[in-house]
């Protein structure tokens, strides 16, 4: 499979606490851990891990800059396989988020704003005709647009991550073949968001619920839902960006039906929250 994936990247630091602390206090950290971030570039690295080390190319095209930030993010990035690929011009420093882990897995998240396009970076574009699969999530939304643009005319399935309504979604979800929601994502209008995904054009919509059934249409009137295994979460951090990552590598590189993809999605994702870190659960579905 080659699979571009296009979006957002950050440097998470991860801090496990027993409770939020209140305005103005401090608290104590029981773990603590550093890891590439991002939902395009966590869905890469999972997809890279699934794919070992065969005859494949996953590669994310991202706004990357310079600094000790990016440095440990493509140095872990390249450690699991993925190809980096720099959109327009360099960037500062990659941005750095913060995360809480409270009991029950919980994660409260602090960010810096969502990346814009930068400079020049339409002239980066790779070329569709390199790729099997493109994975947008809304992020650097004029880059995203373009691709899926491209990859469209040239009949190459586009995945949209659709965690959020933010600028550029009504042309991306005009756009994708295959959109995956969060709960948390709504049209404009409101209705129905696997009958609004289709009916904006693409081929195939689910939408995930973090552990409760993750509902599915395709075009051709099939339906159904997936209920992801029961497990005792610990960390819930990027659990969605593995679902991504591991469902493009199961449609697209192993050739599974639409709902059968989703439900190895649902599966690795689940085995990711009863580990630390964003990395686990992939290793454990490749071993």
């Amino acid at each position: 499979m080659r699979a571009l994936f296009l979006g957002g990247h950050t440097f998470d630091l991860v801090y496990r606490l027993d409770a939020l602390p209140a305005e103005n206090a401090k608290a104590k950290a029981d773990r603590v851990y550093t890891a590439a971030g991002g939902p395009a570039l966590n869905a890469a690295i999972t997809a890279a891990i699934l794919a070992g080390s065969g005859d494949h190319s996953i590669v994310f095209a991202g706004a990357l800059g310079q600094g000790p930030l990016t440095e440990a993010v493509q140095a872990e990035a390249e450690g699991h396989g993925v190809i980096l690929h720099r959109l327009g011009a360099r960037t500062g420093d990659a941005p750095c988020a913060s995360i809480a882990l409270t009991p029950g897995g919980l994660r409260t998240i602090w960010s810096p704003p969502q990346a814009e396009t930068p400079e020049g970076a339409l002239d980066d574009l790779p070329a569709p005709q390199g790729f099997d699969v493109l994975l947008v999530d809304g992020q650097l939304p004029d880059a995203a647009v373009s691709a899926a643009r491209a990859f469209r005319a040239a009949g190459r399935p586009v995945v949209l991550d659709a965690g959020s309504w933010k600028p550029g979604m009504e042309a991306l979800t005009g756009l994708a073949t295959d959109i995956i929601a969060s709960s948390a994502f709504a049209f404009p209008e409101g209705g129905d968001v696997l009958a609004r995904a289709l009916e904006a054009g693409a081929r195939a919509a689910a939408v995930t619920s973090d552990g409760a059934a993750i509902r599915w249409r395709t075009v051709d009137g099939s339906e159904g839902a997936v209920t992801p295994p029961t497990v005792d979460a610990r960390d819930t951090l990027a659990a969605g960006d593995i679902f991504h990552g591991v469902y493009v590598w199961f449609r697209y590189g192993a050739g599974l039906p639409f709902d059968r993809a989703l439900a190895e999605a649902a599966r690795v994702a689940s085995s990711s929250v009863v580990h630390y870190g964003p990395r686990a659960g992939g290793v454990a579905a490749r071993s």
